[in-house]
């Protein structure tokens, strides 16, 4: 299987890291859990966000309270919401 290295540079990882604590810090501070999938489910559509969602879910790396199992549990419950 290949890498989903997004870049040899530096910068767009930093981006990622970034895009991911905004994202983590707003979805924690939100209690509805349908709000919540709906805000991850955005999250992930982002060019940024699919590119390291298969990081994201192989290195249990964590949006403060979004695991891989919240993400596989948002991604098939939640199928169309409108926040």
């Amino acid at each position: 299987m290949t890498s989903l290295n997004i870049s040899s540079s530096a910068r767009p990882a930093i981006w990622v890291k970034k895009f991911h604590s905004s994202a983590s810090s707003f979805y924690s501070n939100v209690s509805n859990n349908i709000w919540r999938c709906a805000i991850f489910r955005r999250v992930i559509s982002t060019r940024f966000a699919r590119l390291t969602t298969f990081r994201i879910a192989r290195e249990r790396v964590k949006f403060d309270s979004i695991s891989a199992t919240g993400f596989a549990f948002c991604k098939t419950t939640v199928t169309r919401t409108t926040p």
